[in-house]
């Protein structure tokens, strides 16, 4: 069993590090572990304890259940492309309570709602 789940986490490591066109060591950097233990983690030397597998499925946006093999399903909006220019973003939202992190999520929401109107618009006078 045991076996099997590090084939597992070691495959899907590896999926979703190429799905974002990420090396490993831009991983290890973003991470803050070293471009050993992703190397390790991915070839099935090491299997990940708990704190790293939530850590590893925070970074690429899926649940632990999935990196660990016990669900199969993924959202396919969930594998985005890593792209840094949201960084400084993301840590700027990790500092905010619940209320405000609302009100940013509305604000999100409203704008999103503009760019889709703007663009029925546009398919409209196409």
């Amino acid at each position: 069993m045991v076996i099997k789940m590090a084939s597992i986490v070691t495959k899907r490591l590896i999926e979703l590090r190429e799905i974002r066109g990420l090396s490993q060591r831009a991983v290890a950097q973003r991470l803050g572990i070293s471009n050993g233990t992703i190397s390790r983690l991915e070839s099935g030397q090491r299997i990940p304890n708990a704190t790293t597998v939530k850590q590893l499925a925070e970074f690429y946006r899926v649940s632990t259940d999935y990196l660990m093999g016990v669900d199969d399903s993924i959202n396919p909006k969930q594998v985005i492309p890593y792209d840094p220019i949201y960084d400084p973003i993301i840590e700027k939202l990790k500092l905010l309570d619940k209320r405000d992190l609302e009100l940013v999520q509305m604000l999100i929401d409203n704008l999103l709602e503009k760019q889709n109107e703007t663009k029925v618009e546009e398919r409209k006078r196409a």
